[in-house]
């Protein structure tokens, strides 16, 4: 603790804003091939300034650009799926819920909703356990299939669940710019400040 405290001191402002911008995040995933070929994910604790500190010093800027850069992408696919539903329930004002039949057939939305209620289904048939469900789906749909699945349990989605979802991602692509800023300002001052802070 007073080693990373006393390097915080040392380090120069542009490294201190983006150990400050990190902790803002206080989570992020990291990917990893997994022996069968595919991924495992694990998490980066970094809801504190020291422990955004320590991850920062442990892997260096670089490679903690390239995590927040892949988490962005993901937010931003999540994102935009989220304005697309949101974006029809605020041109149906008669409509209680989107649902897969108002979007195109293999559009995002469409394929999430469809695998929503493939799941509640799935569900209600084997008494709560969903095993199939959203296997076909991967990144930002997968995503937002999760987050969908575990607050509904009827057809489509709600007025409500998805501002509460668009609300969120929204504060994703927001903290996740923040970092990517702060991040790549760290990187471009560093050569101006000697070897203060690990590369």
């Amino acid at each position: 603790m007073s080693k990373t405290s006393n390097f915080a001191l040392r380090t120069f402002p542009e490294f201190k804003e983006a150990a400050q911008a990190m902790a803002a995040r206080r989570l992020l995933h990291e990917y990893h091939a997994a022996p069968d070929g595919g991924e495992l994910t694990s998490y980066l604790d970094i809801g504190s300034v020291n422990s955004a500190f320590n991850t920062l010093i442990a892997k260096g800027l670089p490679p903690v650009l390239a995590i927040v850069d892949r988490e962005l992408a993901l937010a931003q696919g999540c994102l935009d799926i989220a304005q697309d539903i949101m974006r029809f329930l605020l041109g149906h004002p008669a409509a209680r819920r989107a649902m897969a039949a108002n979007f195109p057939p293999g559009s995002p939305a469409h394929q999430v909703l469809s695998e929503v209620d493939a799941g509640n289904r799935e569900a209600e048939e084997k008494e709560g356990e969903i095993n199939d469900a959203g296997n076909g789906l991967t990144g930002a749909e997968r995503k937002v299939f999760e987050d969908f699945l575990n607050s509904t349990a009827e057809d489509g989605i709600s007025r409500e669940m998805a501002a509460r979802e668009l609300a969120q991602y929204q504060q994703d692509v927001e903290q996740l710019t923040t970092c990517k800023g702060a991040l790549q300002r760290a990187m471009a001052t560093q050569g101006e400040h000697g070897s203060r802070a690990p590369a």
